[in-house]
């Protein structure tokens, strides 16, 4: 929030042709004075399957049949976010390398990123012909 405010007081600034100390900026400003984000905030992380439980709960999901278990087991073998296995499409995909080229554009960090794919993920994804997208 502190880094939206920081933005919306930078561009108004920029428009008015003002130069001075934006009192939403961290560097150099607030973090003098105020504790840093990670320490005030306590994370809550979202509840997660044991590792050991892992081989049982992909062999009962393989057996499903459907596009959402196949989606979540090749999100599991690539760790990949949901939203971008859900966005993926078949230009994005060398098959012939086994790699998954995910565009900057899908990606939360902005950057592309490369994933290998192992015979196992590939098994998932529909044959070229079942469908003009995945």
């Amino acid at each position: 929030m502190r880094e939206r405010i920081e933005k919306v007081i930078a561009a108004a600034d920029a428009q008015a042709g003002r130069q001075r100390l934006n009192p939403a900026r961290w560097k150099g400003n607030l973090d003098a004075m105020l504790p840093a984000p990670g320490k005030v905030a306590k994370v809550q992380h979202h509840a997660a399957l044991a590792y050991k439980q892992l081989p049982a709960f992909m062999k009962t999901l393989l057996q499903r049949e459907g596009l959402a278990a196949r989606a979540l087991a090749f999100t599991i073998l690539t760790a990949a976010r949901s939203g971008e296995v859900r966005g993926m499409t078949w230009g994005e995909l060398d098959l012939g390398a086994k790699l998954w080229i995910v565009p900057a554009s899908r990606m939360k960090s902005g950057r592309e990123h490369r994933v290998p794919l192992t015979n196992e993920a590939l098994a998932l994804l529909p044959d070229a012909g079942d469908a003009s997208d995945l």
